[in-house]
């Protein structure tokens, strides 16, 4: 059968280990970093409490920032925040994400512009959250008109405000079960979001949320035969959004071809491993997997000779055997290998690393 996505089941299967840590957006955990900083405005007036295991959290509206001292004041801002842009994480780099505009001109939510977001909300840590918005104020002002930007800024300051509620409410609801965190964290999605946004940014990964809770919970259910644990499951995939049932298939694609490609790798006859690869993988697949076996079998090769050059340097004193040892290493290693063979003697695993 023809596969080409092998070198994706890695990510699979580290997706498959991660059940319960799907309920956290991805920006979480690092937006309360700058928390005495300027807040941003509010967009939505006081909530209900959420209650988390008999604990009120109030969600209050957060002051609005003090306007600029002087006219010049948003003009250096954005000049010093491109500076430190400059020398950040995201240097030479281009945003992920995009602003999509509805037949009328407007902004329209979508996933692409929470990308664009969590793209530059990536550099907290690194700028302040201040100078973060004024970086995505701008790249959005030399894109679009006004309208659209301030559209996007309410959008941007909402998403901000959800996650600083969720980082200081993360602990308690970490604590709680899994399906009562499920909930709150929606109930917070669309009390900061409003409804069209938390859909807009949240729906795909409620989707998947939803049926990694009710896997765990289907799992733990013992009054379940396997039988119909599979039935149920299956039940719910089939009323996933196509984009992410067919992700989910070729995800298990992926994994089956890892655990076909280590049951191949387990075969002792290389002439046996080529052909178990070319009846299980696509042709251009089943000839790196080939070119990755002659590529170990060098490198041990080289390890074991490179062992039985540092017996012949035994009694030497230990100027001339590093100087030895070092021209030997050039001459038959790379500069990275070589790095990675001292690296290997210095903690004593010299003689476990034949698989390279």
């Amino acid at each position: 059968m023809a596969r080409t996505r092998l070198a994706a089941a890695v990510l699979a299967v580290a997706a498959g280990l991660g059940v319960l840590l799907w309920m956290r957006p991805s920006t979480e955990g690092r937006v309360a970093s700058a928390a005495a900083e300027t807040p941003v405005p509010p967009v939505l007036p006081a909530a209900t409490p959420l209650v988390v295991q008999g604990n009120d959290f109030p969600i209050a509206p957060t002051a609005a920032p003090a306007e600029a001292a002087n006219p010049d004041s948003s003009a250096e801002r954005l000049s010093r925040a491109r500076a430190r842009l400059a020398t950040s994480s995201l240097r030479e780099t281009e945003p992920d994400g995009a602003i999509t505009l509805a037949a009328d001109g407007s902004l329209r939510y979508d996933r692409a512009l929470r990308r664009l977001f969590d793209y530059w909300l990536s550099l907290i840590g690194e700028l302040d959250h201040a100078d973060i918005r004024t970086l995505v104020a701008a790249w959005i002002a030399e894109r679009h008109p006004p309208r659209v930007l301030a559209q996007a800024m309410d959008a941007y300051d909402r998403y901000l405000r959800y996650l600083r509620e969720v980082d200081r409410t993360g602990a308690s609801l970490g604590a709680t079960d899994p399906a009562q965190r499920l909930a709150l964290l929606k109930q917070l999605r669309r009390q900061h979001l409003g409804a069209e946004l938390a859909s807009a940014f949240f729906a795909e990964q409620e989707a998947q949320e939803d049926l990694s809770l009710a896997r765990w919970q289907l799992a733990r259910d013992p009054a379940l035969s396997a039988a119909e644990r599979d039935a149920r499951l299956a039940t719910l995939e089939a009323a996933l959004p196509d984009a992410l049932r067919q992700e989910l298939q070729s995800e298990r694609r992926a994994a089956a071809d890892l655990r076909r490609s280590q049951q191949i790798d387990a075969l002792s006859d290389p002439a046996a491993r080529a052909a178990a690869r070319r009846d299980a993988f696509d042709a251009e697949t089943a000839a790196r997997l080939d070119q990755l076996d002659a590529e170990r079998r060098d490198w041990a090769e080289r390890l074991a000779a490179y062992r039985g050059f540092l017996k012949t340097l035994e009694g030497l004193d230990a100027a001339t055997r590093e100087q030895r040892r070092a021209a030997w290493l050039a001459e038959h290693f790379a500069p990275h290998e070589a790095q990675r063979v001292s690296a290997l003697e210095a903690i004593g695993q010299l003689d476990a690393a034949d698989g390279g």
